[in-house]
């Protein structure tokens, strides 16, 4: 490979999936300084790459939609006008493979387990649905054929513009915490009394908690606020550099598998998950990474789904908001 090769590096998910292959650039950029690393990504997750150290350009899908046939010979023109030399895949969709071809790259990288695989001259068997190893060691697994040894360290730029969301939030003279009680469904999650509960716990230890979500979850932050005691402060990111803004001024964030929980690990920030033992959701695959991270989870046998005939179920309600306090606590 010439030393200032192009590397194509496409992500085209979701938040906490393209957070956790912030690894792949910083181990790209530490040993080929000379490399020029673009990103494909979804349109709205592209804000977070952006100003980062370790990547020279940010490309952005046509859609947030799912890729289809429609948009595949344009989006192969533009990848084929950028003569990239390489084509990492760490994640197969099949009609972003097919593009990827149809743009000439020569070297072409990716998981051996989709169809997909047909488009790459260099895939890479990985078992991901069997969640035995991490998001992360499994993306960094890809660049093996490279010669590129792996630094699994997740990172974001946060731009100062940004800042000023913090504004009002925070309390100098007291920690601060961020509470995140939403999520996308894909996991399950500790229910709005439970959140509350561990709002209160906090607040009477003397802390400043800040109640955080999306733009979509206004009726679950009006459930955990009507559960406490306390009134926290409340923030609703629109903007996920705002998000991260906010995240890499707190001194703690707890959340449950979700995107925000990634970014605040990515920024700095101690993070505390909240995680169900649904095997294919467990930690072990989807857990914050950063070294100073817990991931709570409650004490059963990994399950293949959450069934009421279970004789775990809820094991969810087994789950304290005082072991989240105190692991808070321990992070302060």
């Amino acid at each position: 490979m010439p030393e200032n090769a192009r590397i194509l590096v496409v992500r085209p998910d979701r938040i906490g999936d393209v957070v956790l292959s912030t690894p792949v650039f910083t181990s790209i950029r530490i040993a080929r300084p000379g490399w020029k690393i673009a990103a494909l990504v979804r349109p709205m997750v592209a804000p977070l790459l952006e100003g980062h150290p370790d990547m020279d350009e940010v490309i952005s899908l046509p859609t947030d939609d799912k890729p289809s046939f429609s948009n595949t010979r344009p989006l192969a023109a533009d990848l084929g006008a950028k003569r990239f030399d390489v084509a990492l895949h760490l994640y197969s969709d099949f009609w972003i493979s097919l593009a990827v071809w149809m743009a000439g790259i020569r070297i072409r990288i990716g998981p051996a387990s989709k169809l997909a695989k047909i488009f790459y001259n260099i895939p890479v068997a990985q078992k991901r649905s069997r969640g035995n190893r991490h998001e992360a060691d499994y993306n960094l697994d890809l660049l093996t054929p490279l010669g590129i040894p792996p630094v699994r360290r997740s990172s974001i730029a946060v731009s100062e513009a940004a800042f000023p969301a913090a504004a009002g939030l925070l309390d100098s003279a007291r920690k601060n915490v961020g509470v995140f009680p939403g999520m996308g469904g894909s996991a399950r999650n500790w229910k709005p009394e439970k959140y509350a509960a561990l709002i209160d716990l906090l607040d009477r230890a003397g802390i400043n908690v800040i109640l955080m979500g999306g733009p979509a979850e206004s009726a679950l932050l009006d459930a955990v606020e009507s559960l406490a005691a306390a009134k926290p402060k409340r923030f609703v990111g629109a903007e996920l550099k705002q998000l991260a803004a906010v995240l890499a001024r707190l001194d703690c964030f707890v959340a449950p598998s979700t995107g925000p929980l990634h970014i605040a690990t990515a920024v700095g920030t101690p993070a505390v998950g909240i995680y169900c033992p649904i095997r294919v959701c467990l930690p072990r695959r989807w857990g914050p990474i950063g070294e100073k991270d817990v991931a709570l989870m409650p004490d059963v046998p990994a399950c293949g789904k959450c069934e009421p005939q279970c004789a775990h179920y809820d094991c969810m309600d087994s789950l304290s908001p005082e072991s989240a306090a105190r692991a808070v606590k321990e992070r302060l």
